[in-house]
This record gives structure tokens, sequence and C-alpha cells, in this order.
């Protein structure tokens, strides 16, 4: 070693890979300090990222500048030229590495995909790349002209440069203030002094995942859709905004929680955890830029087991839902197949949970089911109270109809639980009487991910003669004529349809695709004797959804919720109250997962909707 450091020709190679760490340093530091601001991960989960990303990118630059050398060495001549021109080789092969990295870096993996203002920083930006690109070359040049100049000092010095470096990092990135990860304090029960309900009216609120403006527009141009056509004419109309992703399961949460993901703590349709680190890998791992090796690294990890998954539930779910406060205040409540519902929660009036469709399905029609409150059923972790499907679901020769007519596509699913779900709601709703009714299904979704770049197109010039735009086309009509169905059999009611994202056309490298994970924000429709009408003047997130129910009956926001009451949806204008929390879920809000799993059957046919992998 002391050889290798009193000779001169491996001056050079020494700086080159300094001058890697060193690099590798400033980016992973970069990253760390970003996921600190945005997610306030735990302090021990930077120190580890940190280290997995420093490692990645030095093998990664390593890998390159070895490669280059390789490449320069095949050419003797070439090579005697470059190393009189320039002096030496290996500086040659990094520059050229720092270059293809920072161009890799830039435009297909890094720092492109991390978000700021809920919009890639980079994403397709070529000024704001070629920018980027500019100013870190002229941070490696300054970093290699500093050691050249420190070659014929001590290595001491070189080690006090990069040791200044790393506490830096060290201190902006991994020891940066702001754990919002950290465990929700538990609160003592605090007094709710609930005031009179704004309205006696039944409150319904109807989710319709994947709900595009411009396509909802283009249909209501070009086709009879009485009921969302009086809803946009006479209502309250404005759009459903999210925050960082438009992924369906953080945003239905939500909006049934009043809270961001960094409270809900649902982040994904799959929950990754590794002993490696504290918190779900959810909380940051899609901020994380994927190149130079970290896909790898992640693919190693999962094979190795040190990442294990499993499919997200209500039970990871921090903090009460809507149904559960209004449960507490003695309001009824109707909840029907609501994203991430399953195991169903113990409410005053009735929950079928989400898969209940493909749970009931996946039975032979002529198989009994007993039915018990004390012991657990087939059906009993995905409804409450028990029994309460074989009451009012479809009859054996429907189920079995259902059952022989099944095919593979989400499409095709999606209607099939459509249907039973609209005649099991509808069944419900006239023998019985709630104060709040919440109906979500999946359906309009599954055009996002099936339809081509010119069927969007073509919807948006209004037409609808296609394979595609005719099933959706198809989809819109069964919606609507469900909207007036549910209306006329609660009555006297108000309205609220909403859905969770939009879609648009975006690039996934050089492919043009449909998208909708940075797409354009939701819907929201208001309407009934108790709402405002018109165009709304202030962003609505799709956390305001909880305060906004809770004060349309009288109860206060707990102020532990990110979201605020939508005060300009009602005619009657009142302020809006706090109350400390209603946090956090009390043992009897919830079924007892202990005995509930979810058959093969039913994973087969959520994987084909594209709900688990």
């Amino acid at each position: 070693m002391a050889v290798m450091q009193n000779d001169p020709r491996s001056r050079p190679i020494i700086r080159t890979l300094l001058s890697w760490t060193l690099l590798s340093v400033v980016i992973s530091s970069g990253v760390i300090i970003y996921l600190a601001w945005r997610t306030g991960m735990p302090v021990r989960d930077r120190f580890v990222l940190f280290l997995l990303l420093c490692f990645c990118y030095v093998a990664t630059f390593s890998l390159i500048g070895c490669l280059c050398l390789m490449g320069l060495g095949a050419f003797k001549k070439a090579a005697r030229t470059v190393e009189q021109t320039v002096g030496q080789i290996p500086l040659v092969a990094h520059i050229l590495t720092s270059l293809l990295a920072i161009n890799v870096a830039t435009a297909h993996f890094g720092y492109k995909k991390l978000l700021f203002a809920n919009k890639p920083l980079l994403h397709h930006n070529i000024p704001a790349q070629i920018l980027v690109m500019v100013l870190a070359i002229m941070v490696l040049f300054l970093l290699i002209q500093l050691l050249r100049k420190m070659q014929a000092k001590t290595s001491a010095g070189v080690t006090c440069v990069a040791g200044l470096i790393l506490a830096a990092a060290l201190l902006l990135g991994i020891a940066l203030p702001g754990d919002r990860y950290r465990e929700t304090e538990s609160h003592k029960a605090q007094p709710v002094h609930p005031r009179e309900s704004l309205s006696t009216r039944t409150l319904v609120l109807i989710g319709l995942d994947g709900v595009d403006w411009r396509l909802l527009r283009a249909l209501l141009r070009t086709n009879p859709l009485p009921n969302l056509q009086r809803l946009v004419n006479e209502g309250f109309v404005s759009s459903l905004h999210y925050e960082e992703f438009g992924l369906s399961p953080i945003i239905w949460t939500s909006v049934s929680t009043g809270s961001g993901r960094a409270k809900h703590r649902i982040h994904d349709f799959v929950v990754r955890t590794s002993p490696l680190f504290k918190a779900d890998l959810g909380v940051w791992a899609p901020l994380v830029p994927r190149g130079f090796g970290l896909s790898l690294l992640w693919a190693g990890m999962n094979a190795s087991g040190l990442i294990t998954n499993h499919m997200t539930t209500g039970a990871d779910r921090r903090g009460p839902s809507v149904w559960q406060i209004l449960s507490r205040f003695g309001y009824r409540s109707l909840v029907v197949n609501y994203m991430l519902s399953w195991p169903a929660e113990r409410i005053k009036g009735a929950f079928l949970s989400q898969y209940i469709y493909h749970q009931q399905s996946s039975v032979e029609p002529n198989a009994s089911i007993e039915v018990s409150p004390t012991a657990p059923t087939s059906k009993s972790g995905f409804e409450y109270p028990p029994g309460i499907f074989l009451k009012y679901g479809p009859d054996q020769g429907e189920k079995a109809a259902e059952t022989a007519a099944e095919a593979d596509t989400p499409i095709f699913l999606s209607e099939r639980e459509f249907d039973f779900l609209e005649t099991t709601a509808i069944r419900i709703l006239q023998q019985d009487r709630f104060h709040f009714v919440t109906f979500y299904t999946h359906w309009p979704d599954t055009f996002n991910h099936s339809m081509s770049v010119e069927d969007y197109r073509q919807m948006i010039h209004g037409d609808f003669s296609s394979d595609i735009p005719q099933k959706m086309l198809r989809c819109y009509r069964k919606l609507d004529r469900f909207i007036g169905e549910i209306c006329e059999v609660v009555g006297d009611s108000n309205v609220i349809v909403i859905s969770d994202h939009g879609v648009k056309p975006s690039y996934m490298g050089t492919q043009l695709v449909m998208e909708h994970l940075y797409g354009p924000p939701g819907i929201l429709l208001a309407h009934g004797p108790d709402f405002a009408s018109g165009k709304g003047n202030t962003c609505i997130y799709a956390r305001d959804i909880t305060p906004t129910v809770l004060h349309y009956f009288g109860l206060p926001t707990g102020k532990d919720m990110e979201g605020k009451v939508v005060s300009e949806i009602f005619n009657e204008q009142r302020s809006a109250e706090y109350c400390e929390s209603y946090s956090p879920i009390v043992k009897n809000e919830r079924v007892d997962m202990t005995n509930f799993t979810l058959s093969a059957e039913v994973k087969d046919r959520l994987r084909a909707l594209g709900y688990i992998e």
C-alpha cells in the first residue's frame, strides 16, 4: 500500500476513486436531504439508505470507469496520444465516466423523478436537464482541480476534505430534524360537543375511481347522461386535488380519514417492510431515484428476503375513519366496497368491505354458509354485522350466473362487481335508513389502464365508436342510472360525487402512454337542497372530505387532521369547530383479522384487476 501511495502513476487512480466517492456522497446527501424534507423519514432509515446509495453509486461509477479504462487500453495508440495531450489516462476515464453518469442521471433515472410542487422536478424538461448537467460538470471540474492541487500534499489533506464533505452530508441529510414518521402519541379521550347537524337529510357520497374531467365533459357533450348532467348544471362543481402521487390507496384513505399518507400510513397497494428500516419502505421509496444500480439492489433484497411484502388492508391504516367517528355519535352509515376497507369496520349501520364480491363469487352456488355473531364465517370478515350479505345480497341463482359468466379482463370483472354491488346497495336502502351512505367502484379506472392514447384523443373529440370507448360509454350510462336510482331510493338527500384522479397522455421513456401518477386531479360534484351551486373558488384536496362530512353532521374537525372544512360547498355558512383528536381507533371498532384470510381465488381476481402483483 505504501509503495502504491509513493508511485506517481497510482496517484491519478487514487484521485479518481476519491472523486467518485465524493461525488457519490454529494448525490446521496442530496437525496437524503430531499427525503428528510418531504417525508420526515426516521434518522436510522436515513443513515441506512445513505450507506446503500453511496454503495450503489460508487459501485456503478467504478464499473463504468473500469469499462472506460478497458476501452482506452484497447486502443494503445489513441491512448498514448491522449496521455501526451491530457497527461493521464485515468483522468480522461474519470471525465468520461462523470459525463456518462450525469447523462444517465438526468436523461433516464436520477433527479428528474424527484417531485416538487406535486410535479416531477425535471420530468421531460430539457432546458432544466441541460442546466443540471452543466452545473454538475462544473462541480466535478472544481473537485478534480482541487484534488490535482492537493496531489503534491499529504493524503491527510485529501482525507480532511472528504471528511468535511461527509460531515456536512451527515449534518444536513441524516440529522435533519422533522421526523414525521414517529408513532402518533396516544390521545386521552377528550369530550366532544357536537352541534346541531346542518341538515336532517341523508348525505350520499359516491366514489368513482379514475373519472377524468376532460373525458366526463366529452361524454356529457355527446351523450345523454341526465343525472350527471343535472349535477354539473345545478350543483357545486370543482376539482379534487391530491398530494404527491395519483395513487388510489393513498387518495381514498385521505378521503376517509382527513389526513395525508404521512399520518394514515397507507402508501401503496402493498406494504413493504425490511429489518434494515424502521418505517414502511413506501414512506420514501417512491421518491428515491432508481438509477445507478439501486433497482438491482432492491431486486436482490427482495430475492434474499430482506424485503417482505403483504397486501395493504384497512388494518394497516392509522387513525379512525369518518364512519367510525360518526358511529361514536349515533349516526348510522352504509359503506359499500370502499377501497382498502377490508376487514369490515364495526359501525352503526352496515359495512360491506372491499373484495366481498370476489369472495362471494369464489364460493360454490349451493354451498351453505353458517352465520353466527360469535363464530367467524367466510363472509364475516367482509361484512358487518354478520349475515347482512345473505339478507340483502343476490340470491343463489344470480350468484351462479355471475360465476358462470366470469372472464379475466379487468373491465369485465369490474363491471360484474359493479352490477352485483349496485343491486345489493339498492336492496339495503329500500329496507333501511341511514344518515350517511358511501358507495365506491373501481370500474371507471379500468379504462384508464386499458385505453390507448389514440382512444383517449378520440373520446376527447366526442368519438366513442371503437371498442374501448364503446365499453366506457356503457360504463358511464350505468353509473348515471345508478346515481339516479340511489337518489330516488334515499329520497330527500344531498349527494357528493368524487373521483381520486384523472388521466392524461404522458411519456414513459420514449413511449407515449396513459398515466395518472402525476396526472390531473379528480372531480367533485355536490348537489342537493343544502349545497350551493356554481364553480368552486378554492383548491379542494382529498383530505378535506372527512372534515366537510363531519361539519355537515355538526361535528368538529380533529386538530390532528390535515384537511379543512370546505365551507363554500354549503348554503348555510357556519364557522368550523375543532376538537383535539378522534384518535386512537377503539378496539371494538375493528373486526378481528385473526381468523380471516383472502382465498387463492380472490387473490387471482385481484391480480387480474391489477390490485396486486
